[in-house]
């Protein structure tokens, strides 16, 4: 039932839900009530189904499955304001277009708040007055009494409003996002594909080229879309096509120009192709003000410092100075945000690779432990010393509380290491 048309259409709504109460039970002297509150309920595009549920709680014969409907409802048009509120969510919509937007939607959320709060308060009528009994006359036949009214049927619950949108009607709202990641993943697996089995008899230089310059295309081609407001969306998807593949273009190179027989180790590659891709999805997140971005150079940063770790040949001491990237870590996830060009798109997933670098660190050590002779009790301490240190500036830079018993329990197992390795 719209109730937003003007004029004529307006008043024969008011008409359709005057008869709608009193088909419903509602007693006469509560009619006009309950069509005001579905009317002005409706005025805000509210669903049909609320404004009826409206209707019942001020007309006396809702229940609390109604009021439980308009709390429902409200929560799905508070999701949606949450929404709106997600910067760059709507990037083709225009800012006075998302600002009506969402007045319309605090108003439908302001009347369906007053809706689902309504208590139905009888009006004071007149105090009733005891009948006189009448007196039998003489001779007269005995009058039956008069058939009560049969109480009316309550009608059947109207149903609820959907959660969310429909598969179909997400599906074809972004069909063009969809079609574009789909063609991202198998793009990637493309070329993946094509560095394993790719014809060795096309030259490395070829083979290689083929694989830059898709790359070069696909970064080209999102960044020319990113400049117009209605391709931003498709342009989002094309820069992260470019970002995805630059990984395998190092792999690419390693593997088609056969680096390794001419002396560039694994572990150089890997420092190489790490820090590179560290500072590009790293420009990508401040650029693009995406903490996806920023979750890929988290990423990255350990990457390359694993490689630096194995360049560097520190042998059963991996393990301690892995240790050093709690520290890095949990300075970027509570000193990054204060910088004002970087703001969160770091510090967001930052505090769980603090504990992945405890973990990854403890994990190569017990590694390097279990595959060498004797019991390595410094680098043991150290392990612990340094995780330790780390948790504590993770808990003094504001960090949580399990910090402080991290920092705690590490630093007095690695106190009770040191006496006793120095026996």
């Amino acid at each position: 039932m719209n109730v937003d048309t003007p004029g004529a259409a307006a008043t024969n709504v008011e008409a359709q839900w005057r008869s709608w109460v009193e088909a419903h039970g509602v007693t006469d002297q509560y009619r006009g009530r309950a069509a005001t509150a579905a009317i002005e309920l409706g005025r805000t595009g509210a669903s049909p189904a609320a404004c009826a549920a409206a209707a019942r709680l001020a007309g006396g014969i809702g229940d609390r499955g109604h009021r439980d409907q308009l709390r429902q409802e409200l929560s799905f048009v508070e999701a949606m304001l949450a929404d709106l509120g997600t910067p760059e969510r709507y990037p083709d919509v225009s800012p006075a277009a998302l600002a009506a937007i969402e007045r319309r939607l605090r108003l439908r959320s302001e009347a369906l708040r007053v809706a689902a709060a309504t208590i139905f308060a009888p009006e004071p009528g007149q105090p009733a007055t005891a009948a006189a009994e009448p007196r039998p006359v003489p001779g007269a036949q005995p009058v039956a009494p008069a058939p009560q009214p049969a109480a009316p049927v309550k009608p059947p619950r109207p149903p609820r409003p959907p959660l969310g949108p429909s598969l179909r009607q997400f599906a074809s709202e972004h069909s063009i996002l969809l079609l574009s990641y789909a063609g991202a993943f198998l793009l990637i697996v493309a070329v993946i594909l094509f560095e394993l089995y790719g014809v060795a008899s096309l030259g490395a230089p070829f083979r290689f080229g083929a694989v830059l310059g898709l790359d070069l295309v696909f970064a080209a081609a999102g960044w020319a879309c990113l400049r117009s407001r209605r391709l931003r969306v498709v342009g989002h998807t094309y820069v992260a096509i470019a970002a995805l593949e630059a990984p395998l273009v190092f792999v690419a190179a390693y593997v088609f120009f056969a680096l390794q027989q001419n002396g560039i180790s694994v572990d150089l590659a890997q420092l190489v192709t790490g820090a590179a891709c560290t500072c590009l999805y790293a420009a990508l997140a401040i650029r693009l003000r995406s903490q996806a971005y920023g979750l890929l150079a988290l990423l990255g940063l350990a990457v390359a410092w694993l490689g630096a770790l194995d360049l560097a040949n520190l042998g059963s001491w991996r393990g301690p100075a892995t240790a050093v990237l709690v520290t890095v870590y949990a300075a970027i996830a509570f000193r990054s945000n204060r910088l004002r060009a970087i703001g969160n798109v770091f510090a967001r997933f930052a505090v769980p690779f603090v504990h992945g670098a405890w973990l990854l660190a403890a994990g190569i050590t017990l590694y390097d432990i279990a595959t060498s002779v004797g019991w390595p009790t410094w680098i043991i301490t150290g392990l612990l010393a340094i995780a330790g240190c780390g948790y504590l500036l993770y808990r003094l830079i504001g960090g949580g509380r399990e910090g402080s018993f991290l920092a705690m329990g590490l630093l007095l197992l690695a106190w009770t290491s040191f006496l006793f390795g120095a026996r």
